[in-house]
């Protein structure tokens, strides 16, 4: 999504979303296309809203960094071009 190159690690992450959707039933994320954001900036909003924030040395390696990050001129924070509020759901409590 970002463009950045991918290795095994990829595949443990795929592997930990397919565990999760087979033991539970349910997608662990489920990216929409909305009025103003695409389907891509939608999924990565779910992944920061379990997760926590994206490593910035991650983010700003990626070759699309840009289409979907800027940075907020008041904190120094990358924030999302098209999604301006993330509601934070912690894995852990996810789980429970």
């Amino acid at each position: 999504m970002l463009g950045l190159d991918y290795d095994v690690s990829s595949d443990l992450w795929s592997l930990a979303c397919m565990a999760f959707e087979l033991i539970t039933g349910d997608f662990l994320f489920d990216p929409r296309k909305g009025q103003n954001y695409s389907k891509t900036d939608d999924h990565l909003a779910q992944m920061i809203e379990l997760l926590g924030a994206m490593p910035k040395n991650y983010a700003i390696g990626g070759a699309f960094f840009s289409k979907f990050f800027k940075r907020n001129e008041t904190t120094g924070k990358f924030v999302f071009k098209n999604i301006d509020k993330l509601r934070h759901f912690p894995l852990q409590r996810l789980l429970m």
